[in-house]
Parts: C-alpha cells; sequence; structure tokens
C-alpha cells in the first residue's frame, strides 16, 4: 500500500524554481521504491539506524526542506535536508495525479552547493528571458 508523504507546497513552488503545475500534487511513496531505497542505499549510510530513521522522516524533510531543486534533464524534483548528513530525495515527475519518491540517499556538501549555484544561474537566466 502506498504511503502519501505530503504534497508539494506553495514555498517549494515560489522559491525553488520547481514549475508551478507541481502545487499541491502528492508525494506518495509505494513499497516497490522503498525495497529500492533500502536495497540499494542502505549501506550507503553510517548505519541502519540513521537509514530507518531519514525513511521515518520522509514527511518531515519535505515539508521543511534546506533545499529543492527541479531537475528538468532528469525529470526529477531533488528535495534535500540536513539529518545528521545530508540526505537527497529524489521524486519522479510524471504527468499524473501523484508525485513518486524513487529514491534517496546521502550526498556530499558539495552536491547541495552545485545545486545552489544552479538555482541562482536558473533564476538569473529566466528574469532575462
Amino acid at each position: 500500500m502506498k504511503q502519501i508523504l505530503g504534497r508539494v507546497n506553495k514555498k517549494v513552488i515560489e522559491s525553488y524554481n520547481v514549475p508551478p503545475e507541481f502545487l499541491n500534487k502528492k508525494i506518495v511513496l509505494y513499497p516497490n521504491d522503498k525495497r529500492h531505497c533500502e536495497k540499494r542505499h542502505l549501506n550507503d549510510f553510517d548505519n541502519k539506524e540513521h537509514f530507518y530513521y531519514v525513511m521515518s522522516n520522509l514527511d518531515y524533510i519535505l515539508d521543511e526542506p534546506d533545499l529543492v531543486y527541479f531537475n528538468s534533464e532528469k525529470n526529477t524534483i531533488e528535495y534535500y535536508r540536513e539529518l545528521g548528513k545530508n540526505i537527497s530525495i529524489r521524486i519522479r515527475v510524471d504527468l499524473g495525479e501523484e508525485l513518486k519518491v524513487k529514491t534517496l540517499f546521502p550526498v556530499e556538501q558539495d552536491k547541495i552547493d552545485d545545486r545552489k549555484q544552479r538555482l541562482l544561474i536558473d533564476k538569473y537566466t529566466k528574469k532575462e528571458k
């Protein structure tokens, strides 16, 4: 059974260059994607407890992100939050009623810095058009 984690909120749309058509779309986690996260990324965390802590706080991460980046090349919305370590949650953007969490894993600060820089570039170039 799918788990409804929240919705794309207005703050994410206004602050992070996420297209407005995703406003209020449900963000869900399906059991097969949860298994994927566990199978592929459990060992990327310092320990199992941290992995399961992050998994049990996905709704918080999505509601209170430190950074959100819309990756049009990969068709994903990337949510970032520091929870002991920096965590990235990748949400697949498809036409339809809901957005699906596809994976999550720890990331280095360099990745977050890169996304922040890209956000500034995207914001600047869109204003010029």
